[in-house]
């Protein structure tokens, strides 16, 4: 590629860049006066969307969040009894277990999964909307989209977000734990002091 041609596809990316950087800030700041707004008048607030939402979010991601936080808790835990044992600390693993999960990977495996599950949810359902015009018609009728579409949706992932994070975080340290009696050897009877 010549070197010219390098310049205009950085320069190209940049100003493309700027202007979905653009785009972003006058979304978040149409959703600040959405909310704004309805702290002002809350009985213009429609909480049943929120609710919809919420339970779309929050209550049906729960058994694939469960799941997939056991699962990723025993394999930790496995994986810890693995290589932890060539060096006789096999006690540590409960610890490791407990500071990944609670610290760093419980989260975070929770946010990927909202993110993948919940935002190609919310970007099919709106993008199909922005397609059929319905978002043109709910200016024609005078109503905002971003308080009638967005403001229920982001609040209901800010609700939902913290409540899968701790369920997810619980479900890793209960398959961490299983993984850990199983594997390890460990029994109740036997961990207690005689």
């Amino acid at each position: 590629m010549v070197p010219g041609g390098m310049l205009e596809l950085v320069g190209r990316s940049v100003s493309e860049a700027w202007s979905q950087l653009i785009v972003f800030i006058a979304m978040v700041g149409a959703l600040g006066f959405a909310l704004l707004a309805a702290v002002r008048r809350p009985q213009s607030f429609r909480w049943t969307s929120a609710i919809h939402q919420l339970d779309r979010v929050g209550w049906r991601a729960v058994p694939i969040v469960v799941l997939i936080t056991l699962l990723i808790g025993g394999i930790i835990a496995q994986q810890g009894f693995f290589h932890f044992r060539k060096f006789g600390a096999d006690e540590y693993v409960v610890d490791m277990v407990g500071i990944l999960v609670l610290r760093e990977i419980g989260v975070l495996i929770v946010a990927i999964m909202v993110a993948g599950r919940s935002g190609s949810s919310y970007t099919a359902e709106l993008g199909s909307m922005k397609m059929r015009e319905e978002l043109d018609a709910l200016h024609t009728m005078g109503l905002d989209p971003v308080r009638i579409l967005i403001l229920p949706r982001v609040l209901a992932l800010i609700v939902a977000l913290p409540l899968l994070a701790f369920v997810g975080s619980m479900a890793a340290l209960y398959g961490g734990g299983l993984v850990a009696w199983l594997y390890g050897g460990m029994s109740p009877r036997s961990s207690s002091p005689d």
